[in-house]
């Protein structure tokens, strides 16, 4: 018995010592700290000032454990000036959030989505068309979409805006 309280504790101290999910405070200061790292640097040395800012922010959370709403505020606190170094930053954490089932996954992979990667246009339309259809086929979303009037007026507008690149369209349907 002495043994599995042990390692139960053992388990809870580690448990207890991991970093925590970033706060939003910590994610505003981390965009305000990136955003005077990269003013006045030239475009080649902004996206390697913005890795530092990360890296020195990385000790204090773990950024695996930010939330939908989190990554939103990411966003508008970024603003435009960040926005790109966003998006590359947090795509394979969003890639594999939108993978956990419930409202979680279909939160995240509707923030993948809306804020996909880009490159070159073609690039960006079939990769938004991917993400939109994979959003859309997440069990979840749903409830999601229910819930929250703005990403559902989000979702329909990204119908109209990827419709043609999906290989479908949608059929309505009168009685």
């Amino acid at each position: 018995m002495m043994k599995y309280l042990y390692y139960l504790s053992l388990a809870l101290f580690c448990i207890a010592c991991s970093p925590k999910a970033p706060t939003d405070e910590q994610l505003e200061d981390l965009c305000r700290n990136a955003a005077f790292a990269i003013n006045n640097l030239k475009e080649g040395d902004k996206g390697k000032a913005f890795q530092e800012v990360v890296t020195k922010n990385a000790q204090n959370y773990d950024i695996q454990k930010i939330s939908p709403s989190q990554v939103e505020l990411l966003f508008d606190a970024g603003g435009v000036s960040l926005d790109s170094y966003l998006r590359e930053w947090l795509a394979p954490i969003l890639e594999t959030q939108s993978k956990q089932s419930g409202e979680a996954g279909a939160l995240a992979s509707y923030y993948r989505w809306k804020y996909v990667l880009t490159t070159r246009f073609e690039e960006m339309a079939a990769k938004e068309a991917e993400l939109y259809k994979l959003m859309l086929t997440n069990a979840s979303i749903g409830g999601v979409l229910s819930g929250n009037e703005k990403i559902l007026v989000d979702v329909l507008k990204g119908a109209a805006r990827v419709g043609g690149t999906l290989g479908w369209s949608p059929v309505f349907w009168t009685t």
